[in-house]
């Protein structure tokens, strides 16, 4: 919103980015009565001429800018993308860029999951951990995660749900699957 606001004082308001210079111009206007009187208009200098140039084209910029970045954010709230989706036959991690395909885990390729905190030279970050019984599984440059064979650490600061919850209910998700082939 700044951006928008700011591009639209800089093209129509100019109530805090100032108004290029301007010098006053006489001009012969004839009103209704047929009676021509002399009016002032303001005329750009050339260097305010340059000056509103600039400001149209920044502007521009910055309201492209900020609309963009604003349909962005309104996109990601109507349409989020989840970043780790759990189903009966395993778990979905959105992991690397919006184009790449996700990194899909079957319970049977996953031997432990746990939630810690991981701590690095950044400091320390909540994780939610889960131990892979293939290493060649793991991605090599994972977004929000963190490898070190066999684990895959997903960084959960910034989850709605803590990770040692999500932890309970992966558990959850392997015994039953787990039941359902010794059963089947």
């Amino acid at each position: 919103m700044p951006l928008l606001m700011l591009g639209i004082d800089m093209i129509f308001t100019h109530r805090l980015y100032p108004v290029p210079e301007t010098s006053d111009r006489e001009v012969q206007v004839v009103i209704d009565g047929g009676e021509t009187v002399t009016s002032i208009e303001k005329v750009y200098t050339p260097w305010g001429a340059a000056q509103r140039r600039r400001d149209l084209a920044w502007g521009s910029a910055l309201m492209a800018g900020g609309l963009g970045a604003w349909l962005w954010g309104v996109w990601n709230i109507v349409k989020p993308r989840r970043f780790l989706e759990v189903g009966a036959d395993g778990v979905v991690l959105h992991i690397g860029g919006r184009r790449e395909e996700p990194l899909r885990l079957g319970w049977d390729e996953i031997a432990n999951v746990r939630s810690g905190i991981h701590v690095d030279d950044g400091g320390s970050v909540p994780v939610l951990s889960l131990r892979l019984k293939d290493e060649a599984r793991l991605p090599e440059n994972p977004r929000a995660a963190i490898t070190e064979p066999p684990w895959l650490h997903l960084l959960a600061e910034d989850w709605d749900r803590p990770a040692h919850k999500v932890a309970v209910v992966l558990e959850g998700h392997m015994a039953g699957w787990a039941k359902s082939r010794i059963e089947g």
